[in-house]
């Protein structure tokens, strides 16, 4: 099947989690949903220098698998060329660094992928508290989620924060914690803190439901899954604007 030129991206913020866990948990989950995990590629240190290495899976398990805790990244991923990430099937991409977990599938998984998602938020959930997470729709790059302000496709991020973007440890994830947003996106994944929001003298979940700004489903023990539908991201956007809950924001943004 041939591949599309858009990918589907969920993006989890503030993840601390050890490398090990989360490789031992993304291969047992998606061998049981059926998908084949072919390749991995990563960045550690050796001899004082950093290393990048691509790797087919079971080379890597065979030598650099108990070593994989001391990763700055990884992405374990099925491509259609080992060494060109713009074939990549789908996948997870970790950066311990900020604390980052993405989760990737092409266009051609659309049917599959919110499903997936869901179920892998769930279960990664019990394991590890998360704090924030994003849905969207992108080209085929991973870029967007560390700090790349071009244009999602609905918004457009002021380059002004771009440093900030990239400082997640020391801000984004405290942020999040406290119920602000990156921006309104189709998919958000939240926390406790996001639900204590008040709006039009309405708790969240309460203003969401009278306005019919989306669906609310529990992910976890901690979690809900906000789900918008594309025409109504613009006005929310605007209204979480002005409430100062968007973190990377100006007034200037605006659906493209």
């Amino acid at each position: 099947m041939e591949l599309k030129d858009k990918t589907r991206y969920f993006v989890i913020y503030g993840l601390n989690i050890k490398g090990k866990v989360l490789y031992d948990f993304s291969t047992k989950f998606f061998q049981e949903n059926k998908l084949n995990l072919s390749n991995i590629s990563f960045e550690y240190i050796k001899d004082k220098k950093h290393t990048y290495k691509r790797l087919k899976l079971k080379n890597f398990e065979n030598e650099f698998e108990m070593k994989i805790n001391d990763f700055h990244f990884f992405q374990l991923y099925k491509s259609v060329r080992l060494k060109e990430p713009e074939t990549i099937n789908y996948g997870v991409f970790y950066n311990k660094e900020i604390q980052v977990l993405t989760i990737r599938f092409n266009e051609i998984y659309e049917d599959i992928y919110l499903e997936f998602v869901k179920k892998y938020i769930t279960l990664l959930a019990n394991i590890c508290p998360i704090k924030y997470g994003i849905g969207y729709v992108h080209s085929n790059n991973n870029t967007y989620n560390i700090g790349d302000y071009e244009n999602l496709g609905l918004y457009k991020e002021e380059d002004i924060f771009s440093e900030l973007i990239f400082d997640y440890n020391k801000e984004l994830p405290q942020l999040y914690q406290m119920g602000k947003f990156r921006h309104i996106y189709s998919i958000n994944l939240l926390n406790n803190s996001h639900q204590k929001n008040v709006i039009d003298n309405q708790y969240l979940f309460d203003w969401i439901s009278t306005n019919d700004y989306g669906k609310v489903q529990k992910i976890g023990n901690q979690n809900w899954l906000w789900e918008i539908d594309t025409d109504k991201l613009d006005k929310i956007g605007k209204i979480f604007q002005e409430k100062g809950l968007l973190i990377d924001v100006s007034e200037n943004s605006a659906l493209r």
